[in-house]
Parts: C-alpha cells; structure tokens; sequence
C-alpha cells in the first residue's frame, strides 16, 4: 500500500474504477474513508488504499461547475501526455540499473522540462495500461526483469494471434453460413486456400470429442460470436465447407478405427496375393465337390461345405479359407488383423479386418481358384449322430457358388443334398437344445441405403442360413474339441446359465424371444474350456470365420501349427497379451456398429413422424413403459399412458414426436 503524503481537503487524486482511470477531489474524509467528487460529476466514498497518485495540485470547493471543470482539465491533459511515453525505450534505458524508481524520478528521463503531478500521473497510467516492462507497486514503478518482459511480449503475441484467429474464424463461418450466394463462394474458396485448416480441424476435434476436445472452449466461442448457437452448427458447418457428408460416421473416428491400412501391411498383403502358396503336406481335396452358401453380395467368402454318402451315413465337411498359415505372426498385417479384431459390416460400408486385396481376393473361396484350408470332417450317421471326426490341412477348390434364397428354393423343392443336409442339422440343433442350447431365433433388421436414404426390412432366418450356421457351430465346435484334446493353447468362448429362463426348447415367439434375450448372461473368454449355456457346448471357440474375425485368424494358426509341426504357434502368454488387443477391437467395433444401425434407424424414423407405428410392450419400469417398434426391433421409453393399462406383449400403437438422427434422439407419445 502506498505510503501518500497528508491528504488535505481539495486535493487531487487519481484511482481506477472498472480498468477506467478517474480524477477526483477530497471533500472531506470520514474516519478511515474520503469523500471525493470525480471528473464524471460522482461522489463517491473510498479508501486511501484505492488511490493510485495523490497530486499536490488543490482544487478547493468554491463552486461544483468549476471544480468539475477542473478536474476535467487535468484529466484530459494526462491522457494527452501519454502520447509523449515510450515505455519499451524507457524500459531499454533503465533496465539493470535499478529495481524500484519513484513517479516523480522516472518522469523526470521521460520528459523534457519541468515535470509535475500530471506527468507523474500520466507515467502511472502508461505503466498500468502496458503491463509488460514495469508494474505499478506501493507507489513505485518497478523495472521487469528481462525474461519476465520476454515471457509477458510471447504471451501477448499469443493473445494477438488468437483474437486474429477468431475475428477470422467468426468472420469465415457468417460467410460460409450466409444466406448471400457470393459471400458463401467466397468462403469456401478461402476453405480451399489452406488458411482455415487449423480452425476446421478444431472444429473437427470438438465434433468429435465433445468437451473434452482440447479446442471446446475456443470453437464454442468462436461459435457464439458467429451467433450459431444451434448444437448442430459445428457438424452443419463441417457440411457445409464440404469437409464431411451430411452422413459423416463420427463413430469410427471416437474409437480410432481407421478404414484404410498403413503402407507396410498394404505392401505386405499385396505381396501375399502375389506369390503363390506352399503346398506340402495337404490333403488335395480338388476333386471333392465343394461348394458355398452366401448372400448374392458378399465376397470375402472364408467358408464353403462338402456333403457326401459314405458306407458309415454322411460325410459332412467345413473347409475353412486357410488365412493363418499365410499371415506370419509379428508383421504389420498380423499387427493390424489383432488391432482391428473383426470386420466391422454397417449399413452403408464395410470395414474389413484384412485387405481387400486379400478378404475379396487371394484368399476368399472365388468358385474354380485353387485355395488351402483347413478341413473339417464329421462323419455322421442318420439320426445325426457324430461317428468321427478329422481336422486337416487341405488343398480345395470351391465347385459351386450358391446363394442364401438359391437354397431356399432347392429345399422347398426337396432338392438333394440340402434337403438331408438341413434334416441333420435340425436334429443336431435339437441335441443341443437338450443339453440346454436357446437358439432363439430373431430376425435380423436389414438396412439398405438407396440414394442415401435407408430402407429398412425385417431378415427371417431362412433355412440356408440356419443350414450354413449350425454347420459352422459343429466346425468350431470340432476346433475347440481339437485344441483341447491335443493341450494346444486356445482361447475359448462359453456362456453361463441365463440369469431367468423363459424359454424351454426352441420357440418362434419373436416377443417371448426378444424378452428371453434380455437375460441372457454375458459371455466369457478364456483359455479354458467351459460349457457355452447358448449352444449347448461343452467346449467352444471360432475358426470359421479367419478374414473377418481376428480370433478365428488366432485359432487356425494355432491348429494349422500343429498339424504341420506337432507344435503350437502361440504360447497361454502370447494368447493372454493379444486377447487384450482383440478384446478392445471388438468393444469398439460393437459400440460403432450398434451407433451407426441406430443412426440409419432413426434416420429412417425421420420421415415417419406422426404416422403410426406397430409396437410391442416389453416391460413396465417404474417411470416408464418399455415398448419395442414391431419394424424395427427397437427398443423405446415411453412416458406411462394416461388412462390406459397396458401389460407385457400387448400390442399398441405408438407415434414419433421427434426423431434427430445425427443427435440420437427418438421421442414417441401414445397418440399423434
């Protein structure tokens, strides 16, 4: 605090109030506190501790209008004499000379001539105003240190950039949201020019990210300047500059999932798909006819099936896409399949585990191409029981390709083999249904995007299709088998006991379904085998599937390791360390997959708001009531109606209030 000489009636002084500084005289003090009048006709009471200079000048209270206009006068003369200050010279002139210097000293090397109150009053205000080579303290003007002025110069240099940084960014985003043709122009070919990368990528970030992006605080001001305070305006302007669709998948971009692959593992695959593969030591199975079951689309085809009589009943074989024996363990592609963990199939794009060089090309099952895999044989007789089994490594060549609705019809019209196949399989499915296997059978929701715009159908799941899986569940089934009889580390699949059984057997009951699902227990991986309550296995894991899962990739390598050496490729510890990569892969790959089917969901909700929608009633909670869209499969809170009783699996009528796709938000009432 300052130390002021005795302060008098009339005597001018000089404070800050609200960063402006006031001229004021003493009227009088009251106790501890003055009484003063100011330049701006206020009176006001204040402590001496506020007063930043005391002058000798008086200007004794004869008149209010003359006191005023005194204190104008000398107002205006300080901030006049501020022009004369250069405080960056002043600084270079007494830098290390000494700390702490008087008002009336420091404005006597600043001026010329005599110096008074006023221009030790104007010194004063240059020094606050500047805030960089001086301070203001206890009376004194205190010199900076050199490395605090360069810390102080880098700072406000930082703070100028960012102001021109938002002045621009404020000024681009009211162009680009213009309703003028030219001035949106305009903007989209300074977007063009490069200058506004950093602005759009953290306006990217903060979509992205929300408020832990490191850019929200100055996107969402940049934004409130701009007047767009809309909570879509970001993502509406990453639309609009034509850096996102307006269907942009910011899934992929939260979970890190990239869809293209680094150079290394692209060099790698290519060289795969190039050199021809090592034939020693398989089973040349070229001549057995084999043939797959898949939809018209698909291409990265990495199971097919033989069926054929033999004198025991029936041979039944899963070949499987022999991608383990040609991916090495330790190499940017193994690194990226375990990364990865699975191929991620949404409604409008794939993203797959592997190349598509490789999963649509070298190594999918393309009929008439020569392919090695690992082979499958149950030797079944006619009640479906399993008379022996037989894991190799093979060399097929895919006879047949058939589709899904291909076979449907060959069974409708009793057509040989899949009419006997199908009958094993049903009577395998019924094995494990007793041993306490719940198939339940719910249809898949099928979104197709046509013209950008989804359609949306409920999938049966038609007897091809059953076929197809339960011959997959008796391959893996067979591995798991394999792998623990011969002590080979492997990482299992199993399930506990549902946490309530509804369902006893098999039924078709889509309600009755959907409500036993609600209960199924999660399941469980580990490296020992145990009973898989949901199919009804003693022991478990997935082969079946090597370019698209990155277990089953893990699994093959593991058994084609020992059938050629007796030997095991991965140890309990190497399966340990990348069940932790798959294991992350594969929650990100279900949380994007879960979002994105929402979103074209909801997307397609949009168009149907207060149309009526079939529903079902899943469950009463005790605010709510749980309802389940009959075409979409989707599950929605609903308030309570209001004089209506409603129990479990009553069929209603329900309508969307208001739907946002890109905020996920679904709002449905009892009446429209």
């Amino acid at each position: 605090m300052p130390v002021f000489m005795e302060i008098a009636n009339g005597q001018v002084i000089e404070f800050l109030d609200e960063q402006r500084f006031i001229c004021a005289v003493i009227l009088d003090k009251k106790g501890g506190r003055y009484h003063v009048l100011t330049h701006l006709g206020r009176e006001l009471t204040l402590s001496d501790a506020r007063f930043l200079h005391v002058s000798s000048q008086k200007l004794p209270y004869t008149d209010r209008d003359a006191v005023l206009h005194g204190l104008e006068g000398i107002h205006a003369r300080r901030n006049a004499l501020l022009g004369e200050i250069d405080i960056p010279s002043l600084w270079e002139l007494v830098k290390g000379e000494q700390e702490a210097w008087s008002c009336a000293g420091l404005a006597q090397l600043v001026f010329t001539g005599d110096t008074g109150p006023d221009h030790e009053a104007a010194l004063i205000r240059s020094v606050i105003l500047d805030h960089t080579y001086f301070k203001f303290k206890n009376g004194q003007i205190v010199v900076q240190p050199a490395h605090v002025v360069e810390l102080l110069l880098a700072h406000q240099e930082r703070e100028r950039q960012e102001q021109e940084e938002l002045a621009r960014g404020v000024a681009f985003l009211k162009a680009l949201w213009s309703e003028n043709e030219q001035e949106r122009r305009a903007a989209l070919q300074q977007r063009e020019t490069g200058g506004l990368d950093a602005l759009l990528s953290n306006i990217a970030d903060f979509c992205i990210k929300g408020d832990e992006s490191h850019a929200a605080f100055k996107v969402k001001n940049i934004f409130k300047q701009a007047g767009l305070l809309q909570p879509s305006a970001p993502f509406d302007t990453m639309v609009k500059a034509g850096m996102w669709g307006v269907h942009e998948n910011l899934e992929l971009a939260r979970h890190g999932i990239e869809r293209g692959f680094g150079l290394k593992a692209m060099h790698q695959a290519a060289k795969i798909a190039e050199e021809p593969f090592e034939r020693a030591g398989m089973l040349d199975l070229t001549a057995l006819h084999i043939f797959t079951i898949d939809s018209s689309e698909t291409t990265d085809i990495d199971d097919a099936l033989s069926f054929r009589q033999v004198a025991a009943g029936y041979e039944l074989g899963v070949h499987i896409t022999g991608v383990g024996q040609r991916i090495p363990v330790k190499t940017p592609l193994f690194d990226e399949a375990v990364r990865r963990a699975t191929s991620i199939y949404l409604p409008d794009e794939i993203i797959p585990m592997l190349p598509e060089v490789l999963s649509a090309g070298a190594m999918s099952l393309v009929a008439g191409e020569e392919r090695p895999a690992i082979s499958f044989f149950a030797t079944l007789d006619e009640q479906a029981n399993i008379l022996k089994t037989r894991v190799a490594l093979s060399l097929i060549r895919v006879a047949d390709r058939f589709t899904y609705d291909g076979v449907d019809e060959s069974i409708r019209n009793r057509q040989q083999p899949f009419e006997t196949l199908l009958a094993l399989c049903e009577t395998l499915q019924q094995r494990r249904i007793e041993a306490g296997a719940m198939p339940l059978p719910i249809p898949d929701v099928n979104i197709r995007i046509v013209n950008g715009e989804p359609e949306v159908s409920l999938q049966p799941i038609g007897p091809a299709r059953f076929l197809v899986s339960e011959c997959m569940v008796l391959a893996n089934r067979m591995a798991a088998e394999f792998l623990r009889d011969n002590h080979i580390p492997a990482i299992y699949r199993s399930q506990p006991a549902p946490k309530s059984k509804l369902i006893s057997g098999i039924s078709t009951d889509i309600k009755l379904n959907y409500r036993q699902r609600r209960f199924i227990s999660r399941g469980v991986i580990s490296q020992e085998p145990d009973f898989h309550s949901g199919l009804g296995l003693e022991a478990y894991t997935t082969v079946t599937s090597p370019l698209r899962r990155g277990l089953d990739l893990l699994m093959q390598q593991q058994i084609a390791s020992f059938l050629n050496s007796g030997l095991p490729l991965h140890t309990s510890a190497d399966l340990e360390s990348l069940a932790i990569y798959l294991n992350e892969g594969l929650i990100s790959a279900a949380m994007v997959s879960s979002s994105r089917h929402r979103y074209w969901l909801l997307r397609h909700l949009e168009r149907r708001i207060n149309q009526p929608l079939r529903a079902w009633v899943l469950d009463e909670l005790p605010q709510k009531t749980l309802v389940v869209l009959h075409d979409y499969l989707m599950p929605v809170e609903m308030p309570k109606p209001i004089g209506m009783a409603v129990t479990p699996d009553q069929d209603v009528t329900v309508y969307v209030n208001r739907v946002s796709a890109r905020e996920g938000v679904l709002r449905a009432s009892w009446s429209a």
